[in-house]
């Protein structure tokens, strides 16, 4: 050896991964909100992406995201206790939702996943 490195050349692989082919990759971008929750005012971190899906949930169900996601603190406060990290369950609430929205059956899987 003449005390040079010598790097391997690098072959630049295409991704199969057919998801990400065309995805609008600002969907995945982290966006802070201020919200009430209880009364008082808090900010909430999630991806664009979710506050999208939120903001379909709260249309459907004829409210605000603001509405929508109180709603869901003040359910989980009364019935769990609260929970640790609330942008999490919101996450979890999404994808639930998705699912039942995509096929009758998918909930039934995870669920089923997850024993």
């Amino acid at each position: 050896m003449d005390g040079r490195f010598r790097f391997r050349e690098l072959k630049v692989v295409k991704s199969n991964f057919v998801l990400l082919n065309g995805m609008d990759m600002r969907l995945a971008q982290p966006r802070p909100k201020s919200i009430r929750l209880d009364g008082l005012s808090t900010c909430v971190r999630l991806e664009r992406i979710y506050w999208s899906i939120l903001k379909c949930i709260a249309q459907s169900n004829g409210t605000t995201v603001n509405v929508l996601l109180s709603s869901l603190d003040r359910d989980v406060q009364l019935n769990l206790g609260g929970v640790k990290n609330f942008s999490s369950l919101i996450r979890v609430v999404c994808t639930a939702q998705l699912l039942e929205m995509c096929h009758e059956d998918a909930m039934a899987v995870v669920t089923e996943l997850m024993e």
